[in-house]
């Protein structure tokens, strides 16, 4: 559901389980809304803000006085415009279509290590990126989550769910090549490519 996060939907009690960021799911505590995370699948967290080859860029620092599409309030941002000073960057919230990072070539994106990158090559268009990871932003992703009352109510379930997505996600590392067409099946608009570089990236 666009515009609904998975924190909204599991803190509301419409679903048991979703799954984020740690970052996102620290803030919710923050807030006061009891969530806890279970497990994570990725240990370094793989967004990236791609450039257009021959961009002299190399650090980030280098931001300042070009145009960046991202997402309104997303917390790494803000983390590294505040440690890089990039207080001349124009940025401009990400719709999510990749059209107008295309179309300017002095602009950057945020994306994902394993997919943008591979999505525009297919397109003809190269790129580099910044890492997130390279910024100092420490942030494990795709955070497997529920509520502490949940856990309070049914451990036996936390339980079992955790340590199956455990052994679904050691599956799918080392089977993906079988999981993708199925994945794909259910997902007609992710190429099976794509999907199988997600898998190896």
């Amino acid at each position: 559901m666009p515009g609904i996060s998975a924190l909204q939907i599991v803190s509301s009690g419409k679903a048991d389980f979703g799954i984020s960021y740690a970052d996102d799911i620290l803030k919710a505590r923050e807030q006061g809304i009891p969530v806890v995370g279970l497990m994570t699948t990725f240990q370094v967290d793989p967004r990236v803000l791609i450039y257009h080859q021959g961009n002299p860029i190399s650090k980030f620092e280098d931001l300042n006085g070009k145009k960046l599409f991202v997402s309104n309030g997303v917390m790494y941002w803000e983390f590294v415009k505040n440690k890089y000073h990039l207080d001349q960057v124009n940025q401009i919230n990400y719709s999510g279509q990749l059209a107008n990072f295309i179309s300017d070539k002095d602009s950057l994106n945020q994306g994902y290590i394993s997919n943008e990158p591979f999505v525009l090559k297919k397109q003809g268009v190269d790129v580099s990126y910044l890492k997130i990871a390279d910024s100092g932003y420490a942030n494990y992703a795709n955070i497997l989550f529920t509520t502490e009352k949940f856990i309070a109510e049914h451990p036996d379930v936390v339980e079992a769910v955790a340590k199956a997505s455990q052994k679904g996600w050691e599956y799918y590392n080392e089977q993906y090549q079988t999981v993708n067409p199925l994945i794909h099946q259910y997902n007609p608009d992710l190429p099976v490519e794509n999907l199988d570089n997600e898998a190896k990236t």
